[in-house]
């Protein structure tokens, strides 16, 4: 059997042969990655892919999936800019995952990006989407290749989707010793009735997600935050205050299912179906987005790096739980 396919963009030279290695030995022979590229401000540098070995991989995707990866590239820089005001840091990392498969777009350095796709088969309902097997493997795969080429750089590594400091599940933990909010600590808006809001209020907390919405029709129906508990006041300070905050996320909550829109024209031909879960991962924390149905979504907030990973799954565990209802 050949090796992966490379392709590379005509500025690149022997110089770029270790980033070709890396990605190379990412492309492992279990096909979980069907295509690896590294793109700079929109233009591809190199792609590497495993294209024809599986009837779901056909070789012709490969200018489909080049293609998108530019206009993703290109699109994350510059959402990047939107959410600089509400001082977390640079977007670091985006998830965007259908049915059907999951793109991942990994910073190295500024306007760099490490991108790769999978595809998968459908998963049946209801499934926490962050806990899929192959989705999780890709994730920490793509991180792992973006964290080598940063120490190419002499960069140090990111904490990317919060891998580096992965703990165990709270199912695993003893309840006796799982931290609560304070009552006064705990905020509320909106409408408190209905089984929604009591379920969102069970899964924040200080150590992880801080922040649950629940929008229908891209109008806030409920929001939940801790950012008044003690154990999360360290991560504001005299530049960004917890009303800010608040009318950030609320703001971008409503901007979200446009966003999400674009993502989804971008990435649907690559992964062919509509988008279930997006991941906006920035230094300090990340802000995720749930499809529970037809304009119906929820939103999450972790300020916390270290935790992007469990928050990621409480959401996804949440989002099982409202469809139920």
């Amino acid at each position: 059997m050949t090796g992966p396919h490379v392709h590379k963009g005509p500025h690149v030279d022997a110089t770029w042969d270790d980033v070709v290695e890396t990605m190379h030995e990412a492309m492992t022979d279990d096909h979980l990655l069907c295509h690896l590229g590294h793109y700079t401000d929109g233009q591809m540098d190199i792609a590497v892919d495993l294209l024809g070995r599986r009837p779901d991989h056909p070789e012709c995707h490969r200018d489909e999936y080049v293609r998108t990866a530019r206009r993703l590239s290109t699109f994350v820089s510059e959402l990047e800019r939107e959410l600089l005001p509400v001082r977390t840091g640079s977007l670091i990392r985006v998830v965007l995952q259908a049915a059907t498969g999951a793109v991942y777009c990994d910073s190295v350095v500024p306007d760099q990006h490490v991108i790769a796709f999978i595809r998968n088969e459908e998963q049946p309902e209801p499934v926490t989407w962050s806990e899929v097997p192959p989705v999780r493997n890709a994730d920490r795969r793509t991180t792992e290749v973006a964290n080598s080429l940063r120490l190419r750089l002499s960069r140090q590594a990111l904490n990317l989707g919060g891998w580096l400091t992965e703990r165990m599940p709270d199912a695993d933990a003893d309840p006796a010793l799982v931290p609560t909010a304070p009552p006064g600590a705990v905020h509320t808006s909106g409408d408190l009735g209905g089984p929604v809001p009591e379920q969102c209020q069970k899964v924040v907390d200080p150590r992880d997600l801080h922040l649950v919405s629940w929008w229908v029709d891209d109008e806030p129906v409920f929001t939940v935050d801790v950012f008044e508990d003690p154990k999360v006041r360290r991560f504001f300070n005299k530049s960004i205050s917890v009303a800010q905050r608040r009318r950030f996320y609320d703001a971008l909550g409503g901007r979200l299912p446009s966003i999400v829109t674009q993502f989804g024209r971008m990435c649907r031909e690559s992964l062919g179906g509509r988008l279930e879960r997006a991941v906006l991962d920035v230094e300090q924390g990340a802000i995720y987005y749930l499809r529970v149905r037809a304009r119906q979504y929820l939103v999450g907030v972790t300020l916390d790096q270290n935790e992007v990973s469990p928050s990621d799954d409480k959401i996804a565990r949440l989002g099982v739980t409202v469809r139920s209802l």
